[in-house]
């Protein structure tokens, strides 16, 4: 069970909101250090505030209607990232992600890519779409980006078929990449590689070359021969989870709320996370800020940001502090599978005052 403890904090008063935030999107986001990559994997983001400014693709009249950004993707990735807002810009200069930060003379500096393409413009004014791949790579400009293709499955000893190319970040244009290294093997002048494993289990791994941003990650399952294969050759994973709150009742008035919030998500396939969003809809607009530890206004209006509580499926959250009588509330749990199938799980009660 994951359980997530808050300090004790004090409410914060906040006004009604007006407008309806964009509908939140999952893409694949990839943050590459110099010798280490430090995220990769699905991000749920959608349009929303940073600092107090808006970061919803509507900065400096890029696009007309708000949505999920690239920097919004990155904010919502967990990762430590410095930035400065610029008023003229009306977006953020990317300084540092994690540990690494841009060189004085920028001749080494962090940069972003859209499906393997320079943008072209501010992290807050390039929205995104479901699936999209979002890239953020530190070096020197104008390296080209290596993206990695392998077979998903071998027997030990069967040589696995890996493709590696070269993306032009300010075209998008993709070339075979000869002299990569990937998994103890270098590509030819066709980009292709055939590494071959001596033991079943399950291999991840990357293509590098000097000069280059390293590529995306790929997982090969090598089996025994004879034992079945890996498992690949089942009907893929269409059946959403199922999403549980323990302990609280669609539409009933409680004397005291519970100071915990429980329950459980049913998967069979493995869970991939978890969410929670709590709103406190009398007195104004409210959500519980994870990050602040407090009930306050939603930055952007009509939005309230999820809590990740994990990958187990028996969650349980402390609320900071037990909730304000005579109040209405609407907790919501999100659940999302490694297919990426997702419910979402809802109950409103009120607490008497």
């Amino acid at each position: 069970m994951i359980r997530r403890t808050l300090a004790l904090a004090g409410l914060i008063g906040v006004f009604a909101c007006s407008a309806a935030g964009a509908a939140p999107v999952t893409v694949d986001l990839r943050v590459e250090g110099t010798t280490e990559t430090f995220f990769e994997g699905p991000v749920t983001t959608d349009g929303h505030q940073i600092d107090g400014h808006p970061c919803d693709g509507t900065n400096g009249g890029a696009n007309p209607t708000p949505g999920p950004t690239m920097f919004g993707a990155l904010d919502d990735s967990g990762l430590n990232w410095g930035r400065t807002w610029d008023d003229g810009f009306q977006d953020f200069f990317l300084n540092s992600i994690g540990p690494e930060s841009n060189a004085s003379d920028f001749s080494t500096s962090w940069g972003y890519f859209l499906n393997g393409k320079d943008p072209g413009r501010g992290g807050c004014q390039q929205q995104v779409a479901a699936g999209q791949q979002v890239l953020f790579a530190y070096g020197p400009f104008g390296r080209p980006l290596l993206r990695l293709s392998a077979a998903p499955r071998a027997a030990v000893g069967e040589a696995v078929s890996v493709l590696v190319e070269e993306i032009d970040g300010s075209t998008g244009t993709a070339v075979p990449s000869q002299g990569a290294s990937v998994a103890g093997t270098t590509t030819g002048a066709d980009g292709g590689a055939a590494p071959v494993f001596s033991e079943p289990g399950s291999y991840t791994f990357k293509a590098t070359k000097d000069g280059t941003v390293r590529s995306n990650s790929s997982t090969v399952c090598v089996y025994a021969p004879g034992s079945g294969g890996c498992g690949l050759d089942a009907p893929a994973d269409d059946v959403a989870p199922q999403a549980g709150i323990a302990g609280l009742v669609n539409g009933r008035t409680y004397r005291r709320a519970p100071r915990t919030l429980r329950g459980h998500v049913e998967e069979a396939g493995g869970i991939h996370q978890v969410y929670l969003r709590v709103r406190m809809i009398d007195r104004g607009s409210r959500r519980l800020s994870g990050r602040r530890e407090v009930f306050s206004r939603p930055r952007t209006c009509g939005r309230a940001r999820f809590i990740r509580l994990g990958d187990g499926a028996d969650w349980s959250y402390l609320l900071p502090v037990r909730l304000p009588a005579g109040a209405r509330y609407i907790v919501d749990v999100k659940a999302l599978d490694r297919s990426l199938n997702r419910d979402l799980e809802q109950v409103r009660f009120r607490v008497a005052g």
